[in-house]
């Protein structure tokens, strides 16, 4: 406190780092203004000490000038002791310090659970490399990296299993990259590892070829081994991209291209992949600007009953109106129909527009129903169920006026254990399941047991070569006898000649479905069709489809 200095304020400062110890201004009779205190300092010693005395010391020191030589020199020795205490302390201190920077410092470039760079940390030392190598002349290799299916972890065991997951990742990445290596955790479960040819140390190809695809780890209970999968892109400086950014751009292509192509692997980046990312870019967008500018509508196949040759049902494919392109069909948006967020957003405008569209046919008397595909996002919406009977209900209809049509490939992806409940749950409150394109997935008779369907579609690759391919006539007369024992409608797709139709009726397949009958045509049209092809009976009931409805 410097309470006790000279109320005029005038004091002077023991030593250079701080005023803590203070003495009065002309407290020493004789003496000039200040020479008392310069005595004072240079009988302390050339040593200036930090001394945290937190007291007025003038009293003290004029009394120190009344003392005996050996007075002054016990002083003397007693203030430089307390110094070099102080000086530990200080000492200590300024270590201390020095440590919780270097703390800070690390847990600011690095991930909390791996150990491993973070995105931070990794950004710096990656420039940095990238630089030596541009001066060098060397090239260095981007790898990013993650676990496929990673939200299931999570969502199935639990977040404490899914950090074990990332944990067992970095173990096998710091593996498997040779010393030198700057490997990281960008965030989630991505990683990236930059490394050069030169700590490469050998042919990059056969590197690649020996990188792992994935590890394994126990459950919580030990009771059972669960096994991640990854799936790696790469990319190559300077060859691939002049810097980390576009670098690292390059490797997420590259990863991309992984990922759609099956998961579980490694790819490198080409120049193609650029144009690919535009493009899909391009639809991802243009299918929520037309969704929003009611450009995306539904076409609809008939599907002709083969005993009376009457349209029994419909097929809802979707349909991009683009104000320049014309009409598009689905394969000029995959990109939109595999992004889980558009995917569903083009379910739900569907939906919106069939049930719409159903309600007009109701009323003029025609009861069949429509087919929706349903994808995997949709899939994992356990709410799907709801969904669709609240989009019916509004338009007045009954959950049999829909049939989701669902292909074995989603399924199987989605987890059936998952897909099979929420499946259940549309057909016990009167909704049709349908099989699409049955036949040419991995496990389609397992599905047949698990899943309760109402219908299978056998794929057109079967239909195609039907009347001249015993072995598809083989296929399709077994397809047809299942089914028709397990008590599931049949329908055949993608028919396209009248001796196709014949034998298929002779194979007694219940519903006929392809160009030979008619191309997926707007409401309008279909309206058209109908009026010649299948006149109304009788009114349909506001709910209820007719009884031969698939």
């Amino acid at each position: 406190d410097h309470s006790g200095a000279d109320q005029s304020g005038a004091t002077t400062s023991a030593g250079d780092a701080t005023p803590e110890v203070r003495f009065t201004k002309g407290a020493f009779p004789g003496d000039p203004h200040d020479a008392a205190d310069v005595t004072f300092l240079r009988r302390i010693g050339p040593d200036a000490y930090e001394l945290r005395l937190f007291m007025d010391v003038t009293a003290m020191v004029a009394r120190i000038r009344l003392m005996t030589w050996m007075g002054a020199l016990i002083v003397t020795v007693t203030l430089s002791g307390a110094g070099l205490v102080v000086a530990r302390v200080a000492a200590r201190s300024s270590r201390a310090a020095h440590l919780s920077e270097r703390q800070a410092r690390y847990l600011a470039e690095h991930d909390t659970l791996t150990g491993l760079f973070n995105r931070f940390g990794f950004g710096a030392r990656a420039r940095a490399l990238l630089q030596k190598c541009a001066e060098t002349g060397k090239r260095a290799y981007l790898f990013q990296v993650d676990a496929d299916k990673f939200k299931d972890i999570n969502d199935i065991y639990g977040h404490a299993t899914g950090d074990r997951v990332i944990e067992a990742i970095a173990r096998m990445l710091r593996g498997a990259f040779p010393e030198g290596a700057l490997v990281a955790r960008l965030g989630g479960d991505e990683f990236a590892i930059l490394v050069t040819e030169a700590v490469l140390n050998g042919a990059p190809s056969s590197f690649m070829s020996s990188l792992p695809t994935g590890t394994e780890i126990r459950s919580e209970d030990g009771n059972s081994l669960i096994e991640v999968s990854t799936s790696s892109g790469f990319a190559v400086f300077p060859d691939d991209a002049p810097n980390l950014g576009d670098l690292m751009k390059a490797a997420d292509l590259a990863l991309y291209a992984v990922k759609n192509a099956g998961r579980n692997g490694v790819g490198a980046y080409r120049r193609d992949m650029t144009r690919a990312l535009e493009r899909r870019h391009w639809e991802l967008q243009g299918v929520r600007n037309a969704i929003e500018a009611g450009q995306l509508v539904p076409y609809y196949q008939p599907l002709i009953c083969a005993r009376t040759g009457r349209v029994e049902a419909v097929e809802a494919l979707a349909r991009w109106h683009h104000p320049t392109y014309g009409v598009l069909g689905p394969d000029r948006f995959r990109h939109a129909l595999d992004d889980a967020r558009v995917s569903t957003e083009i379910t739900a405008a569907m939906l919106e527009q069939v049930a719409r569209d159903l309600r007009v046919w109701r009323n003029i008397g025609h009861g069949f129903s429509a087919g929706l595909n349903i994808g995997e996002a949709d899939l994992k919406d356990p709410d799907l169920t709801g969904r669709i009977t609240d989009m019916l209900a509004r338009s007045g209809l009954h959950p049999d006026a829909l049939a989701i049509e669902v292909t074995e490939t989603a399924v199987t992806a989605v987890n059936t254990a998952a897909a099979g409940p929420l499946l259940k749950r549309y057909r016990d409150a009167g909704g049709v399941v349908a099989l699409d394109d049955f036949g040419t997935g991995n496990s389609s008779i397992t599905l047949l047991k698990s899943i309760p369907y109402s219908a299978v579609k056998i794929d057109r690759s079967f239909i195609r070569d039907l009347t001249h391919n015993e072995t598809d006539l083989a296929i399709v007369r077994s397809i047809v006898r299942l089914a028709r024992d397990m008590g599931f409608k049949i329908v055949a797709e993608g028919i396209e000649t009248p001796d196709q139709v014949r034998l298929l009726r002779k194979l007694r397949v219940d519903l006929l479905q392809g160009f030979v009958f008619s191309k997926p045509l707007p409401a309008r049209q279909l309206s058209e069709y109908l009026e010649w092809s299948s006149p109304p009976r009788r009114k349909a009931s506001p709910g209820r489809p007719s009884a031969n409805a698939a």
